[in-house]
């Protein structure tokens, strides 16, 4: 009996072993929802696509939902026209002119430092989720988190292949420019009615309104992106890692996919999950991300940020950096300069976390946020190669946290 047992959870093993999930098929059913946006009616299609490709019955799937601004353009609205605001009534009531424009440059500062900012609770809000599958491991000395993100940008003309390098250099001039709409409205507090204010005033009005024409006019004009490369490979990338890590059945480690909602309205998903699912655990979390790896060159990210610097100098980067030699990987490591991905909020709270992304020969992430990141754009070898070298790095972490065991 015991053998007929054994025999048969291996015939199911065997079974289970043969139906890795297809990355093509799965990236082409997710660009279907061209619209895979954070509030839009297909995140219930997007949510039942994703559980259709977990075949393991042990898995448990979990739908974990939050509140959050349609896009990134919204809050970017609540700035610009708030600054508007503050800079028309700087004449009549200077205090308040000066109370919000700091108020807003605060809440500027802080997300586009890509950290928790009140700016993405302002209305409107939309109900959104991330999508959970794990499978429970009795005996659990580390939780490996497979991360990615299944909804889409908005297209917007700085994501143009010619300006999405000038991206971060865009946000420091904004601020530089949100700070000094409060110094102009502190002019009136001295003297009331100068020519020089007036201009300042007239200016920095056109400069937001040009702003945001600049955003929102791409938006008007397209939609979301059909979100290909970014990032319906990183879905892909995880499921396909997932399906083989729990395959393998080990007892010391707990793999568990989370896909979030709202990366693209600052990483508001990835933020979500931190503080429900790990910040008051004791387990040891391990966060592997991919994050648009459909371009040419694979890159794992060593450094990001804006204002302030996140650092991945990890154990988890070095053992990147020797398994990719060892496995003859061509993954370059370098610094991050197109905004921030999921793995941000992780690495700030001291969570070793590692996140794969890709980019052409030109050194961007190509496409990304535009229309052309369609489906017949991706390398799909280069998302292998993130699926290589992530589940070799998975295997050396679960091999150091098994115990051993004499014969």
């Amino acid at each position: 009996m015991c053998l007929t047992k054994t025999f048969a959870n291996f015939i199911g093993k065997a079974k289970f072993a043969t139906m890795r999930p297809n990355p093509q098929h799965l990236v082409e059913q997710l660009t279907r929802f061209r619209q895979r946006a954070t509030g839009h009616k297909t995140r219930e299609a997007v949510f039942q696509t994703l559980a259709d490709h977990i075949e393991d019955e042990e898995v448990e799937i979990q739908r974990q939902s939050f509140r959050t601004p349609y896009h990134y353009i919204q809050l970017l609205y609540w700035l610009f026209v708030g600054l508007i605001l503050a800079l028309l009534l700087a004449e009549l009531f200077p205090l308040l002119a000066i109370g919000l424009s700091m108020g807003l440059f605060w809440l500027g500062f802080r997300y586009f430092d890509w950290r928790s900012s009140l700016l993405s609770k302002l209305p409107p809000l939309r109900d959104c989720f991330n999508f959970i599958a794990r499978k429970q491991a009795k005996n659990a000395r580390i939780k490996i988190v497979l991360m990615a993100h299944w909804d889409t940008a908005p297209i917007a003309i700085p994501y143009r292949p010619e300006m999405i390098k000038g991206l971060k250099s865009s946000i420091f001039v904004g601020q530089g420019v949100m700070l000094l709409c409060v110094l102009v409205c502190a002019i009136p507090l001295w003297q009331k009615g100068t020519l020089f204010f007036s201009i300042a005033q007239f200016v920095l009005i056109a400069y937001w309104l040009i702003q945001l024409l600049i955003v929102s006019i791409d938006f008007w004009r397209f939609g979301y992106s059909n979100g290909a490369n970014d990032n319906a490979t990183g879905c892909a990338a995880a499921l396909m890692l997932a399906h083989e890590l729990w395959g393998k059945d080990e007892p010391s480690c707990e793999v568990e996919i989370c896909i979030t909602g709202a990366e693209e309205v600052g990483m508001l998903g990835a933020q979500h999950y931190y503080q429900q699912s790990i910040k008051n655990t004791s387990l040891l979390h391990l966060i592997i991300n991919f994050d648009t790896i459909g371009c040419e060159q694979l890159q794992i990210i060593t450094e990001s940020g804006t204002f302030s610097k996140i650092s991945y100098d990890h154990e988890l980067l070095a053992i990147a950096r020797k398994l990719s030699k060892e496995r003859n990987i061509a993954a370059n490591f370098g610094r991050y300069n197109t905004a921030d991905v999921d793995t941000a909020c992780f690495v700030r709270a001291g969570i070793p976390s590692l996140s794969f992304i890709s980019h052409n020969s030109a050194g961007i992430p190509a496409y990304i946020h535009r229309p052309e990141d369609t489906m017949d754009k991706i390398h799909w070898s280069t998302l292998e190669q993130a699926i290589d070298l992530a589940g070799a790095i998975c295997d050396y972490l679960i091999k150091q946290h098994t115990p051993y065991v004499s014969s």
